[in-house]
């Protein structure tokens, strides 16, 4: 795939097509890649061209990783869990919910989608980054 990446421009990127969704009025494309070794996330808008090659498929060991977070509020009422999430505690005001992720963009992005409501537990790194961004976009908002 020829794809104009927002961040980098334009890139070849070789996936192994897995489905298309839509979220957010958009069309994405999944695929595996392995060269990263991990499942990619690309907006069906930004891809420029496609060439279709035929390679013998390799034992795919997507990356994934476990994260743990804490949802409050409304979030925690109103929470439904994924086919990669599941619960681990849950009370009156709030739930502890683990999720295995293996594309950490999609994963971060709805995350910020729980405002406060959202409390990153484990791993430090996936915390750490949250945070980062939280404080760019606030720097961003107050200036």
């Amino acid at each position: 795939i020829l794809y104009d990446s927002p961040n980098s421009g334009e890139k070849e990127i070789s996936i192994k097509a897995e489905k298309l969704s839509l979220e957010n009025g958009s069309f994405y494309l999944w695929g595996y890649n392995d060269e990263l070794n991990e499942t990619l996330y690309l907006r069906l808008d930004r891809i420029k061209s496609i060439k279709v090659i035929n390679i013998k498929e390799k034992s795919k060991n997507n990356k994934t990783f476990e994260v743990k977070f804490k949802l409050t509020g409304g979030s925690a009422i109103s929470f439904v869990p994924s086919e990669f999430e599941k619960i681990l505690e849950k009370n009156d005001t709030d739930l502890i919910v683990q999720s295995n992720v293996n594309n950490k963009f999609k994963f971060i992005q709805n995350t910020l989608s729980y405002g406060a409501d959202c409390i990153i537990i484990s791993p430090e790194n996936i915390r750490k980054e949250i945070i980062l961004k939280l404080k760019m976009m606030a720097k961003i908002h107050n200036n």
